[in-house]
């Protein structure tokens, strides 16, 4: 079974769903960061990335880039996700 990150990407001060938005999910390996899967924001700035199944818990991060490429958020990390999925609304300012 896949593991999975899911939520939504809204902006902070409206509330508005933000569309078309690259969205990344890593794994924190020391002072870098292991790409495990990536996806885009659909019209109600909902996102889902599946990745496969790791030996051992991860600690998760998401990054979020506006359509232009730039960074726009870095969710604090997720330690040692165990579970199959996890679900975030991130507020982007």
């Amino acid at each position: 079974m896949n593991r999975a990150i899911s939520g939504q990407l809204v902006m902070q001060a409206t509330g508005r769903p933000l569309f078309g938005h690259s969205v990344l999910a890593g794994r924190l390996l020391g002072d870098r960061i292991l790409l495990l899967g990536q996806g885009k924001s659909g019209p109600e700035g909902r996102f889902r990335i599946e990745y496969a199944p790791l030996l051992e818990p991860p600690d998760l991060t998401v990054l979020v880039f506006d359509p232009a490429g730039r960074l726009l958020f870095i969710e604090p990390p997720h330690r040692c996700i165990q579970g199959a999925e996890l679900q975030l609304v991130v507020e982007v300012g």
